[in-house]
């Protein structure tokens, strides 16, 4: 149903995200916001020197009819080490 996607369309350019992964955290800014067809694929494709997060999901949310899309850029990285008596 994209429920667990259903938020990505509140993300606006400027707002930024945290990905945490194998002992790093990832902090990402959104640049792009688009709305597109099912069979557009072109922002999946990789990009040269660029380390980007891409967010999609179907539109409007529980259709199938376009996607939103959500590009985020790398902004900084930072590794910490995780508790183990938490």
């Amino acid at each position: 149903r994209g429920d667990a996607f259903a938020n990505i369309a509140d993300l606006n350019i400027g707002d930024t995200m945290i990905v945490n992964q194998n002992g790093k955290q990832y902090t990402y800014q959104i640049y792009k916001e688009d709305i597109i067809k099912p069979t557009d694929t072109a922002i999946l494709q990789p990009q040269a020197l660029e380390d980007r997060l891409i967010l999609v999901t179907c539109w409007p949310i529980g259709t199938t009819k376009e996607r939103t899309y959500r590009l985020a850029r790398l902004i900084s990285t930072e590794t910490y080490t995780v508790d183990a008596g938490r």
